[in-house]
């Protein structure tokens, strides 16, 4: 560009190999610059008019510390294109270190912190154990705790046995129980036979401890007797007309059958009826009184039971064939139910 000082203006593009060409004030130009056209027009534009191509400054001014006010300045050079102010510098102090409970604060410095600078932290500190009974605290340490921390805690215990008579305890001890424990206790033990009438109560001193379907026994039912008799010499055979009814339900244990004069030749057979039929289904179990002897206990009884208001009768079946024996005693043993 030259001639820029007057009313005509003449624009050389050079840059596109163009020639010159006049053109009237405050006609339109449509102008095709790039960043360094710009750059030279405006260089031209800060010279003085009339003074030719201008100074160039020797020094800027230092803008290296915070807080500098701005300022058009009044020097009559002008600076270089690749002239700089300069800028403050990053410290190279240690940054302030932190720590648990700090309040936040502006600071005082007057210069930047590095990009990658770090402050110094509290260490990480162990934590304290805890029991049974422990108050809680909020501890004065000025470390913190890790994330996988743990505190130490009380051990297992062992459960202390019970036994019948213990009182309620709370207990002294700094441990805790498992969730599974259990408590040792007193053993069963062996019940105290009552079998016999006149046993006198008693409270017993065992540290034992009785299972819940435990039996002591009673004393076996007593034996009572009903005898049937005949006098004289015996005959057979002869259906007895004698009957005898229990006054309450019994059962029928054993028959003895007895003679005063044994009976030769032959034995003596008895047989005892309940409401005349035979409670010797098993017809070789009746009372036998064997020749020559005297007595015979039946104790193997087919139809031991009876009601009240059922009778009993005996009849011979057979006597000694030489001699047939004499004086007939058939005595029932029985039991009341």
């Amino acid at each position: 560009m030259d001639g820029i000082a007057g009313s005509v203006f003449t624009i050389v593009r050079a840059q596109l190999g163009t020639t010159a060409s006049q053109h009237p004030q405050h006609a339109s130009v449509s102008l095709n610059w790039n960043r360094q056209d710009v750059a030279r027009v405006l260089a031209r534009l800060e010279q003085p008019i009339g003074s030719g191509g201008g100074t160039p400054s020797g020094t800027v001014t230092s803008e290296t510390g915070y807080g500098q006010g701005s300022t058009p300045g009044v020097a009559a050079a002008y600076s270089r294109g690749d002239h700089s102010h300069g800028s403050p510098s990053l410290t190279s102090n240690t940054p302030a270190a932190s720590a648990v409970g700090d309040t936040g604060a502006a600071g005082t410095g007057v210069l930047p912190s590095k990009d990658d600078h770090r402050h110094a932290r509290e260490a990480f500190g162990s934590p304290g154990s805890s029991a049974v009974g422990d108050v809680a605290a909020d501890g004065a340490a000025a470390t913190l705790p890790r994330s996988d921390h743990k505190h130490g805690r009380e051990g297992f215990g062992s459960p202390g046995a019970s036994g019948v008579g213990d009182t309620g305890l709370d207990g002294s001890a700094a441990t805790l129980a498992r969730a599974d424990h259990r408590h040792q206790r007193e053993a069963f033990g062996a019940v105290v036979s009552e079998t016999a009438y006149g046993q006198a109560a008693a409270n017993g001193a065992a540290a034992t401890v009785a299972r819940g379907d435990h039996t002591h026994g009673t004393p076996a039912k007593h034996s009572q007797e009903f005898t049937f008799s005949r006098t004289g010499v015996l005959s057979a055979p002869l259906a007895g007309a004698l009957r005898w009814y229990p006054g309450r339900a019994i059962t029928i244990t054993a028959v003895r059958a007895s003679v005063g004069t044994a009976p030769v030749g032959a034995s003596i057979l008895i047989d005892v009826n309940k409401n005349g039929v035979t409670i010797f289904s098993t017809q070789s179990n009746r009372p036998t009184i064997p020749a020559a002897g005297v007595t015979d206990l039946a104790d193997a009884i087919n139809v031991p039971a009876m009601s009240a208001g059922e009778f009993l009768t005996v009849d011979i079946d057979q006597v000694g064939s030489t001699t047939p024996g004499s004086d007939l005693s058939v005595t029932i043993v029985y039991t009341v139910d």
